[in-house]
């Protein structure tokens, strides 16, 4: 097995470890780019709740509850301010459940893929 094989192989390994953090990490700058587009105290809202989730993947590995609470305080504010659109509050939902996905869970995260074996 030549290097850039391994090297390929170990990319894939952390990439099915923690693509779910990166997720939530993805949805965590869509707050923060909504909040920059939308402006305002909604705008503050969006900012400073993808923020919150950035910290909450922080801490989920040391406190789980103060994760959580952060989780909920990032996400919530600024699905509330903008309740009337359709975006905003799914895309509280959705980093809601991946969110608390990663931090309820212990271990690895990986995706639920077959691997071959090693020939």
């Amino acid at each position: 097995m030549s290097a850039a094989n391994r090297e390929v192989e170990a990319m894939m390994a952390n990439i099915e470890r923690y693509w779910l953090i990166g997720m939530v990490g993805i949805l965590a700058g869509c707050y923060l780019v909504l909040g920059t587009i939308v402006g305002g105290t909604a705008g503050v809202a969006g900012i400073i709740g993808g923020v919150l989730i950035v910290l909450a993947l922080v801490f989920r590995g040391r406190a789980r509850w103060i994760a959580g609470v952060l989780l909920l305080l990032g996400a919530l504010p600024f699905a509330a301010l903008l309740w009337w659109s359709v975006i905003v509050p799914i895309l509280a939902l959705v980093t809601l459940v991946l969110g608390v996905l990663v931090i309820v869970r212990r271990g690895d995260l990986q995706l639920p893929v077959n691997r071959r074996p090693a020939a």
